[in-house]
């Protein structure tokens, strides 16, 4: 945590997620600790069940059934969270912290105009007219470059396309002006070319805007164009952190390492990069480190669980940082 976090918007510390179980219960999250700043933008990297989109969910204070805050800390402009009552959340989420989901159809009312779905969250926060928050609507269609925004605003989400369907999405979570905007993999059902129009359009608005953007990913091509720094998590925790230029140019973690490789363009011909074995469940995790069983340089000292360290700009959880390399 660096000397300025008690002034970023976001603030986790040693987070620890839980899920309740026959047995009792079970980690899902487990010591993770990051900030994010106004104007930045954060990326958490990682596969399916890693604990990615749980981790933004707690963010928000939507955690599905069963799963709780065990441990840790979450502070969302300078208030812990367990301090906000369901009020203080109805009032935080949409006006200062919001969030686009993967698939923008279940996220639109398919019953509703999409046009009236953002003025009916401006007035619900709002008191202003309905004509006036019409406007603003439209005004958002067009921010988010979606072309001929009087004559969309009357569309049903079934007549737009997925990228126009995502673009909404973004409008409606910039509608009352957050500061901080999680986006939660928006771009994964989506051609390549619209993604990469998605993920520019998020780019631009965070520099105009000052957004903080925290981006949930497990797509590389999106971090090297969108974030300031990265965070790889894997099984539930943190195994790397650091800037986007070192992640690319100076991975540490094993893990990292293969997420790099496996994502790289080859010659005709050439094998794709892939890493063995897949993400162990919760409750199956080894006890020492938790990529052993899947990483090419593990070794005795694996069998111990490795703790995060380096300087502030690299930490990384591993017994032999650096060693695995690009093939």
């Amino acid at each position: 945590m660096t000397a300025t976090a008690i002034d970023a918007p976001v603030v986790v510390e040693d987070l620890h997620l839980v899920r309740a179980t026959a047995r009792g219960t079970e980690d899902l999250v487990t010591g993770l600790s990051f900030e994010l700043a106004s104007g930045s933008a954060l990326a958490l990297v990682g596969e399916s069940g890693s604990g990615k989109s749980l981790s933004a969910l707690a963010l928000m204070g939507l955690l599905p059934a069963g799963v709780t805050v065990a441990g840790g800390r979450i502070s969302l402009f300078g208030r812990p969270s367990t301090d906000l009552t369901k009020r203080d959340w109805r009032r935080l989420r949409g006006t200062r912290l919001a969030m686009i989901f993967q698939d923008p159809m279940t996220s639109l009312d398919p019953c509703f105009k999409v046009g009236d779905q953002i003025v009916e969250a401006i007035c619900a926060h709002e008191d202003i007219p309905r004509a006036e928050a019409r406007t603003r609507a439209i005004d958002l269609l067009d921010q988010v470059k979606i072309a001929d925004a009087t004559r969309r605003i009357h569309a049903y989400p079934h007549e737009l396309s997925g990228g126009l369907r995502q673009r909404v999405m973004i409008a409606a979570a910039l509608a009352l002006r957050p500061e901080i905007l999680i986006a939660d993999e928006p771009t994964t059902a989506l051609d390549v070319t619209t993604q990469a129009a998605i993920v520019a359009l998020v780019d631009e608005l965070r520099r105009d805007l000052d957004l903080g953007v925290l981006w949930i990913t497990h797509d590389l091509g999106v971090v090297a164009q969108l974030a300031d720094r990265v965070a790889v998590l894997y099984a539930g925790e943190m195994v790397e952190c650091t800037t986007r230029e070192e992640i690319f140019r100076r991975p540490q973690h094993p893990y990292t390492v293969g997420l790099i490789d496996s994502a790289r363009v080859r010659e005709p011909g050439l094998p794709f990069g892939l890493i063995a074995g897949s993400v162990p469940e919760p409750g199956a995790w080894p006890q020492g480190c938790r990529f052993a069983p899947r990483c090419a340089i593990a070794a005795d000292e694996c069998q111990q669980h490795p703790a995060l360290s380096g300087q502030q700009v690299h930490e990384v959880r591993c017994h032999f940082p650096g060693k695995a390399v690009l093939q």
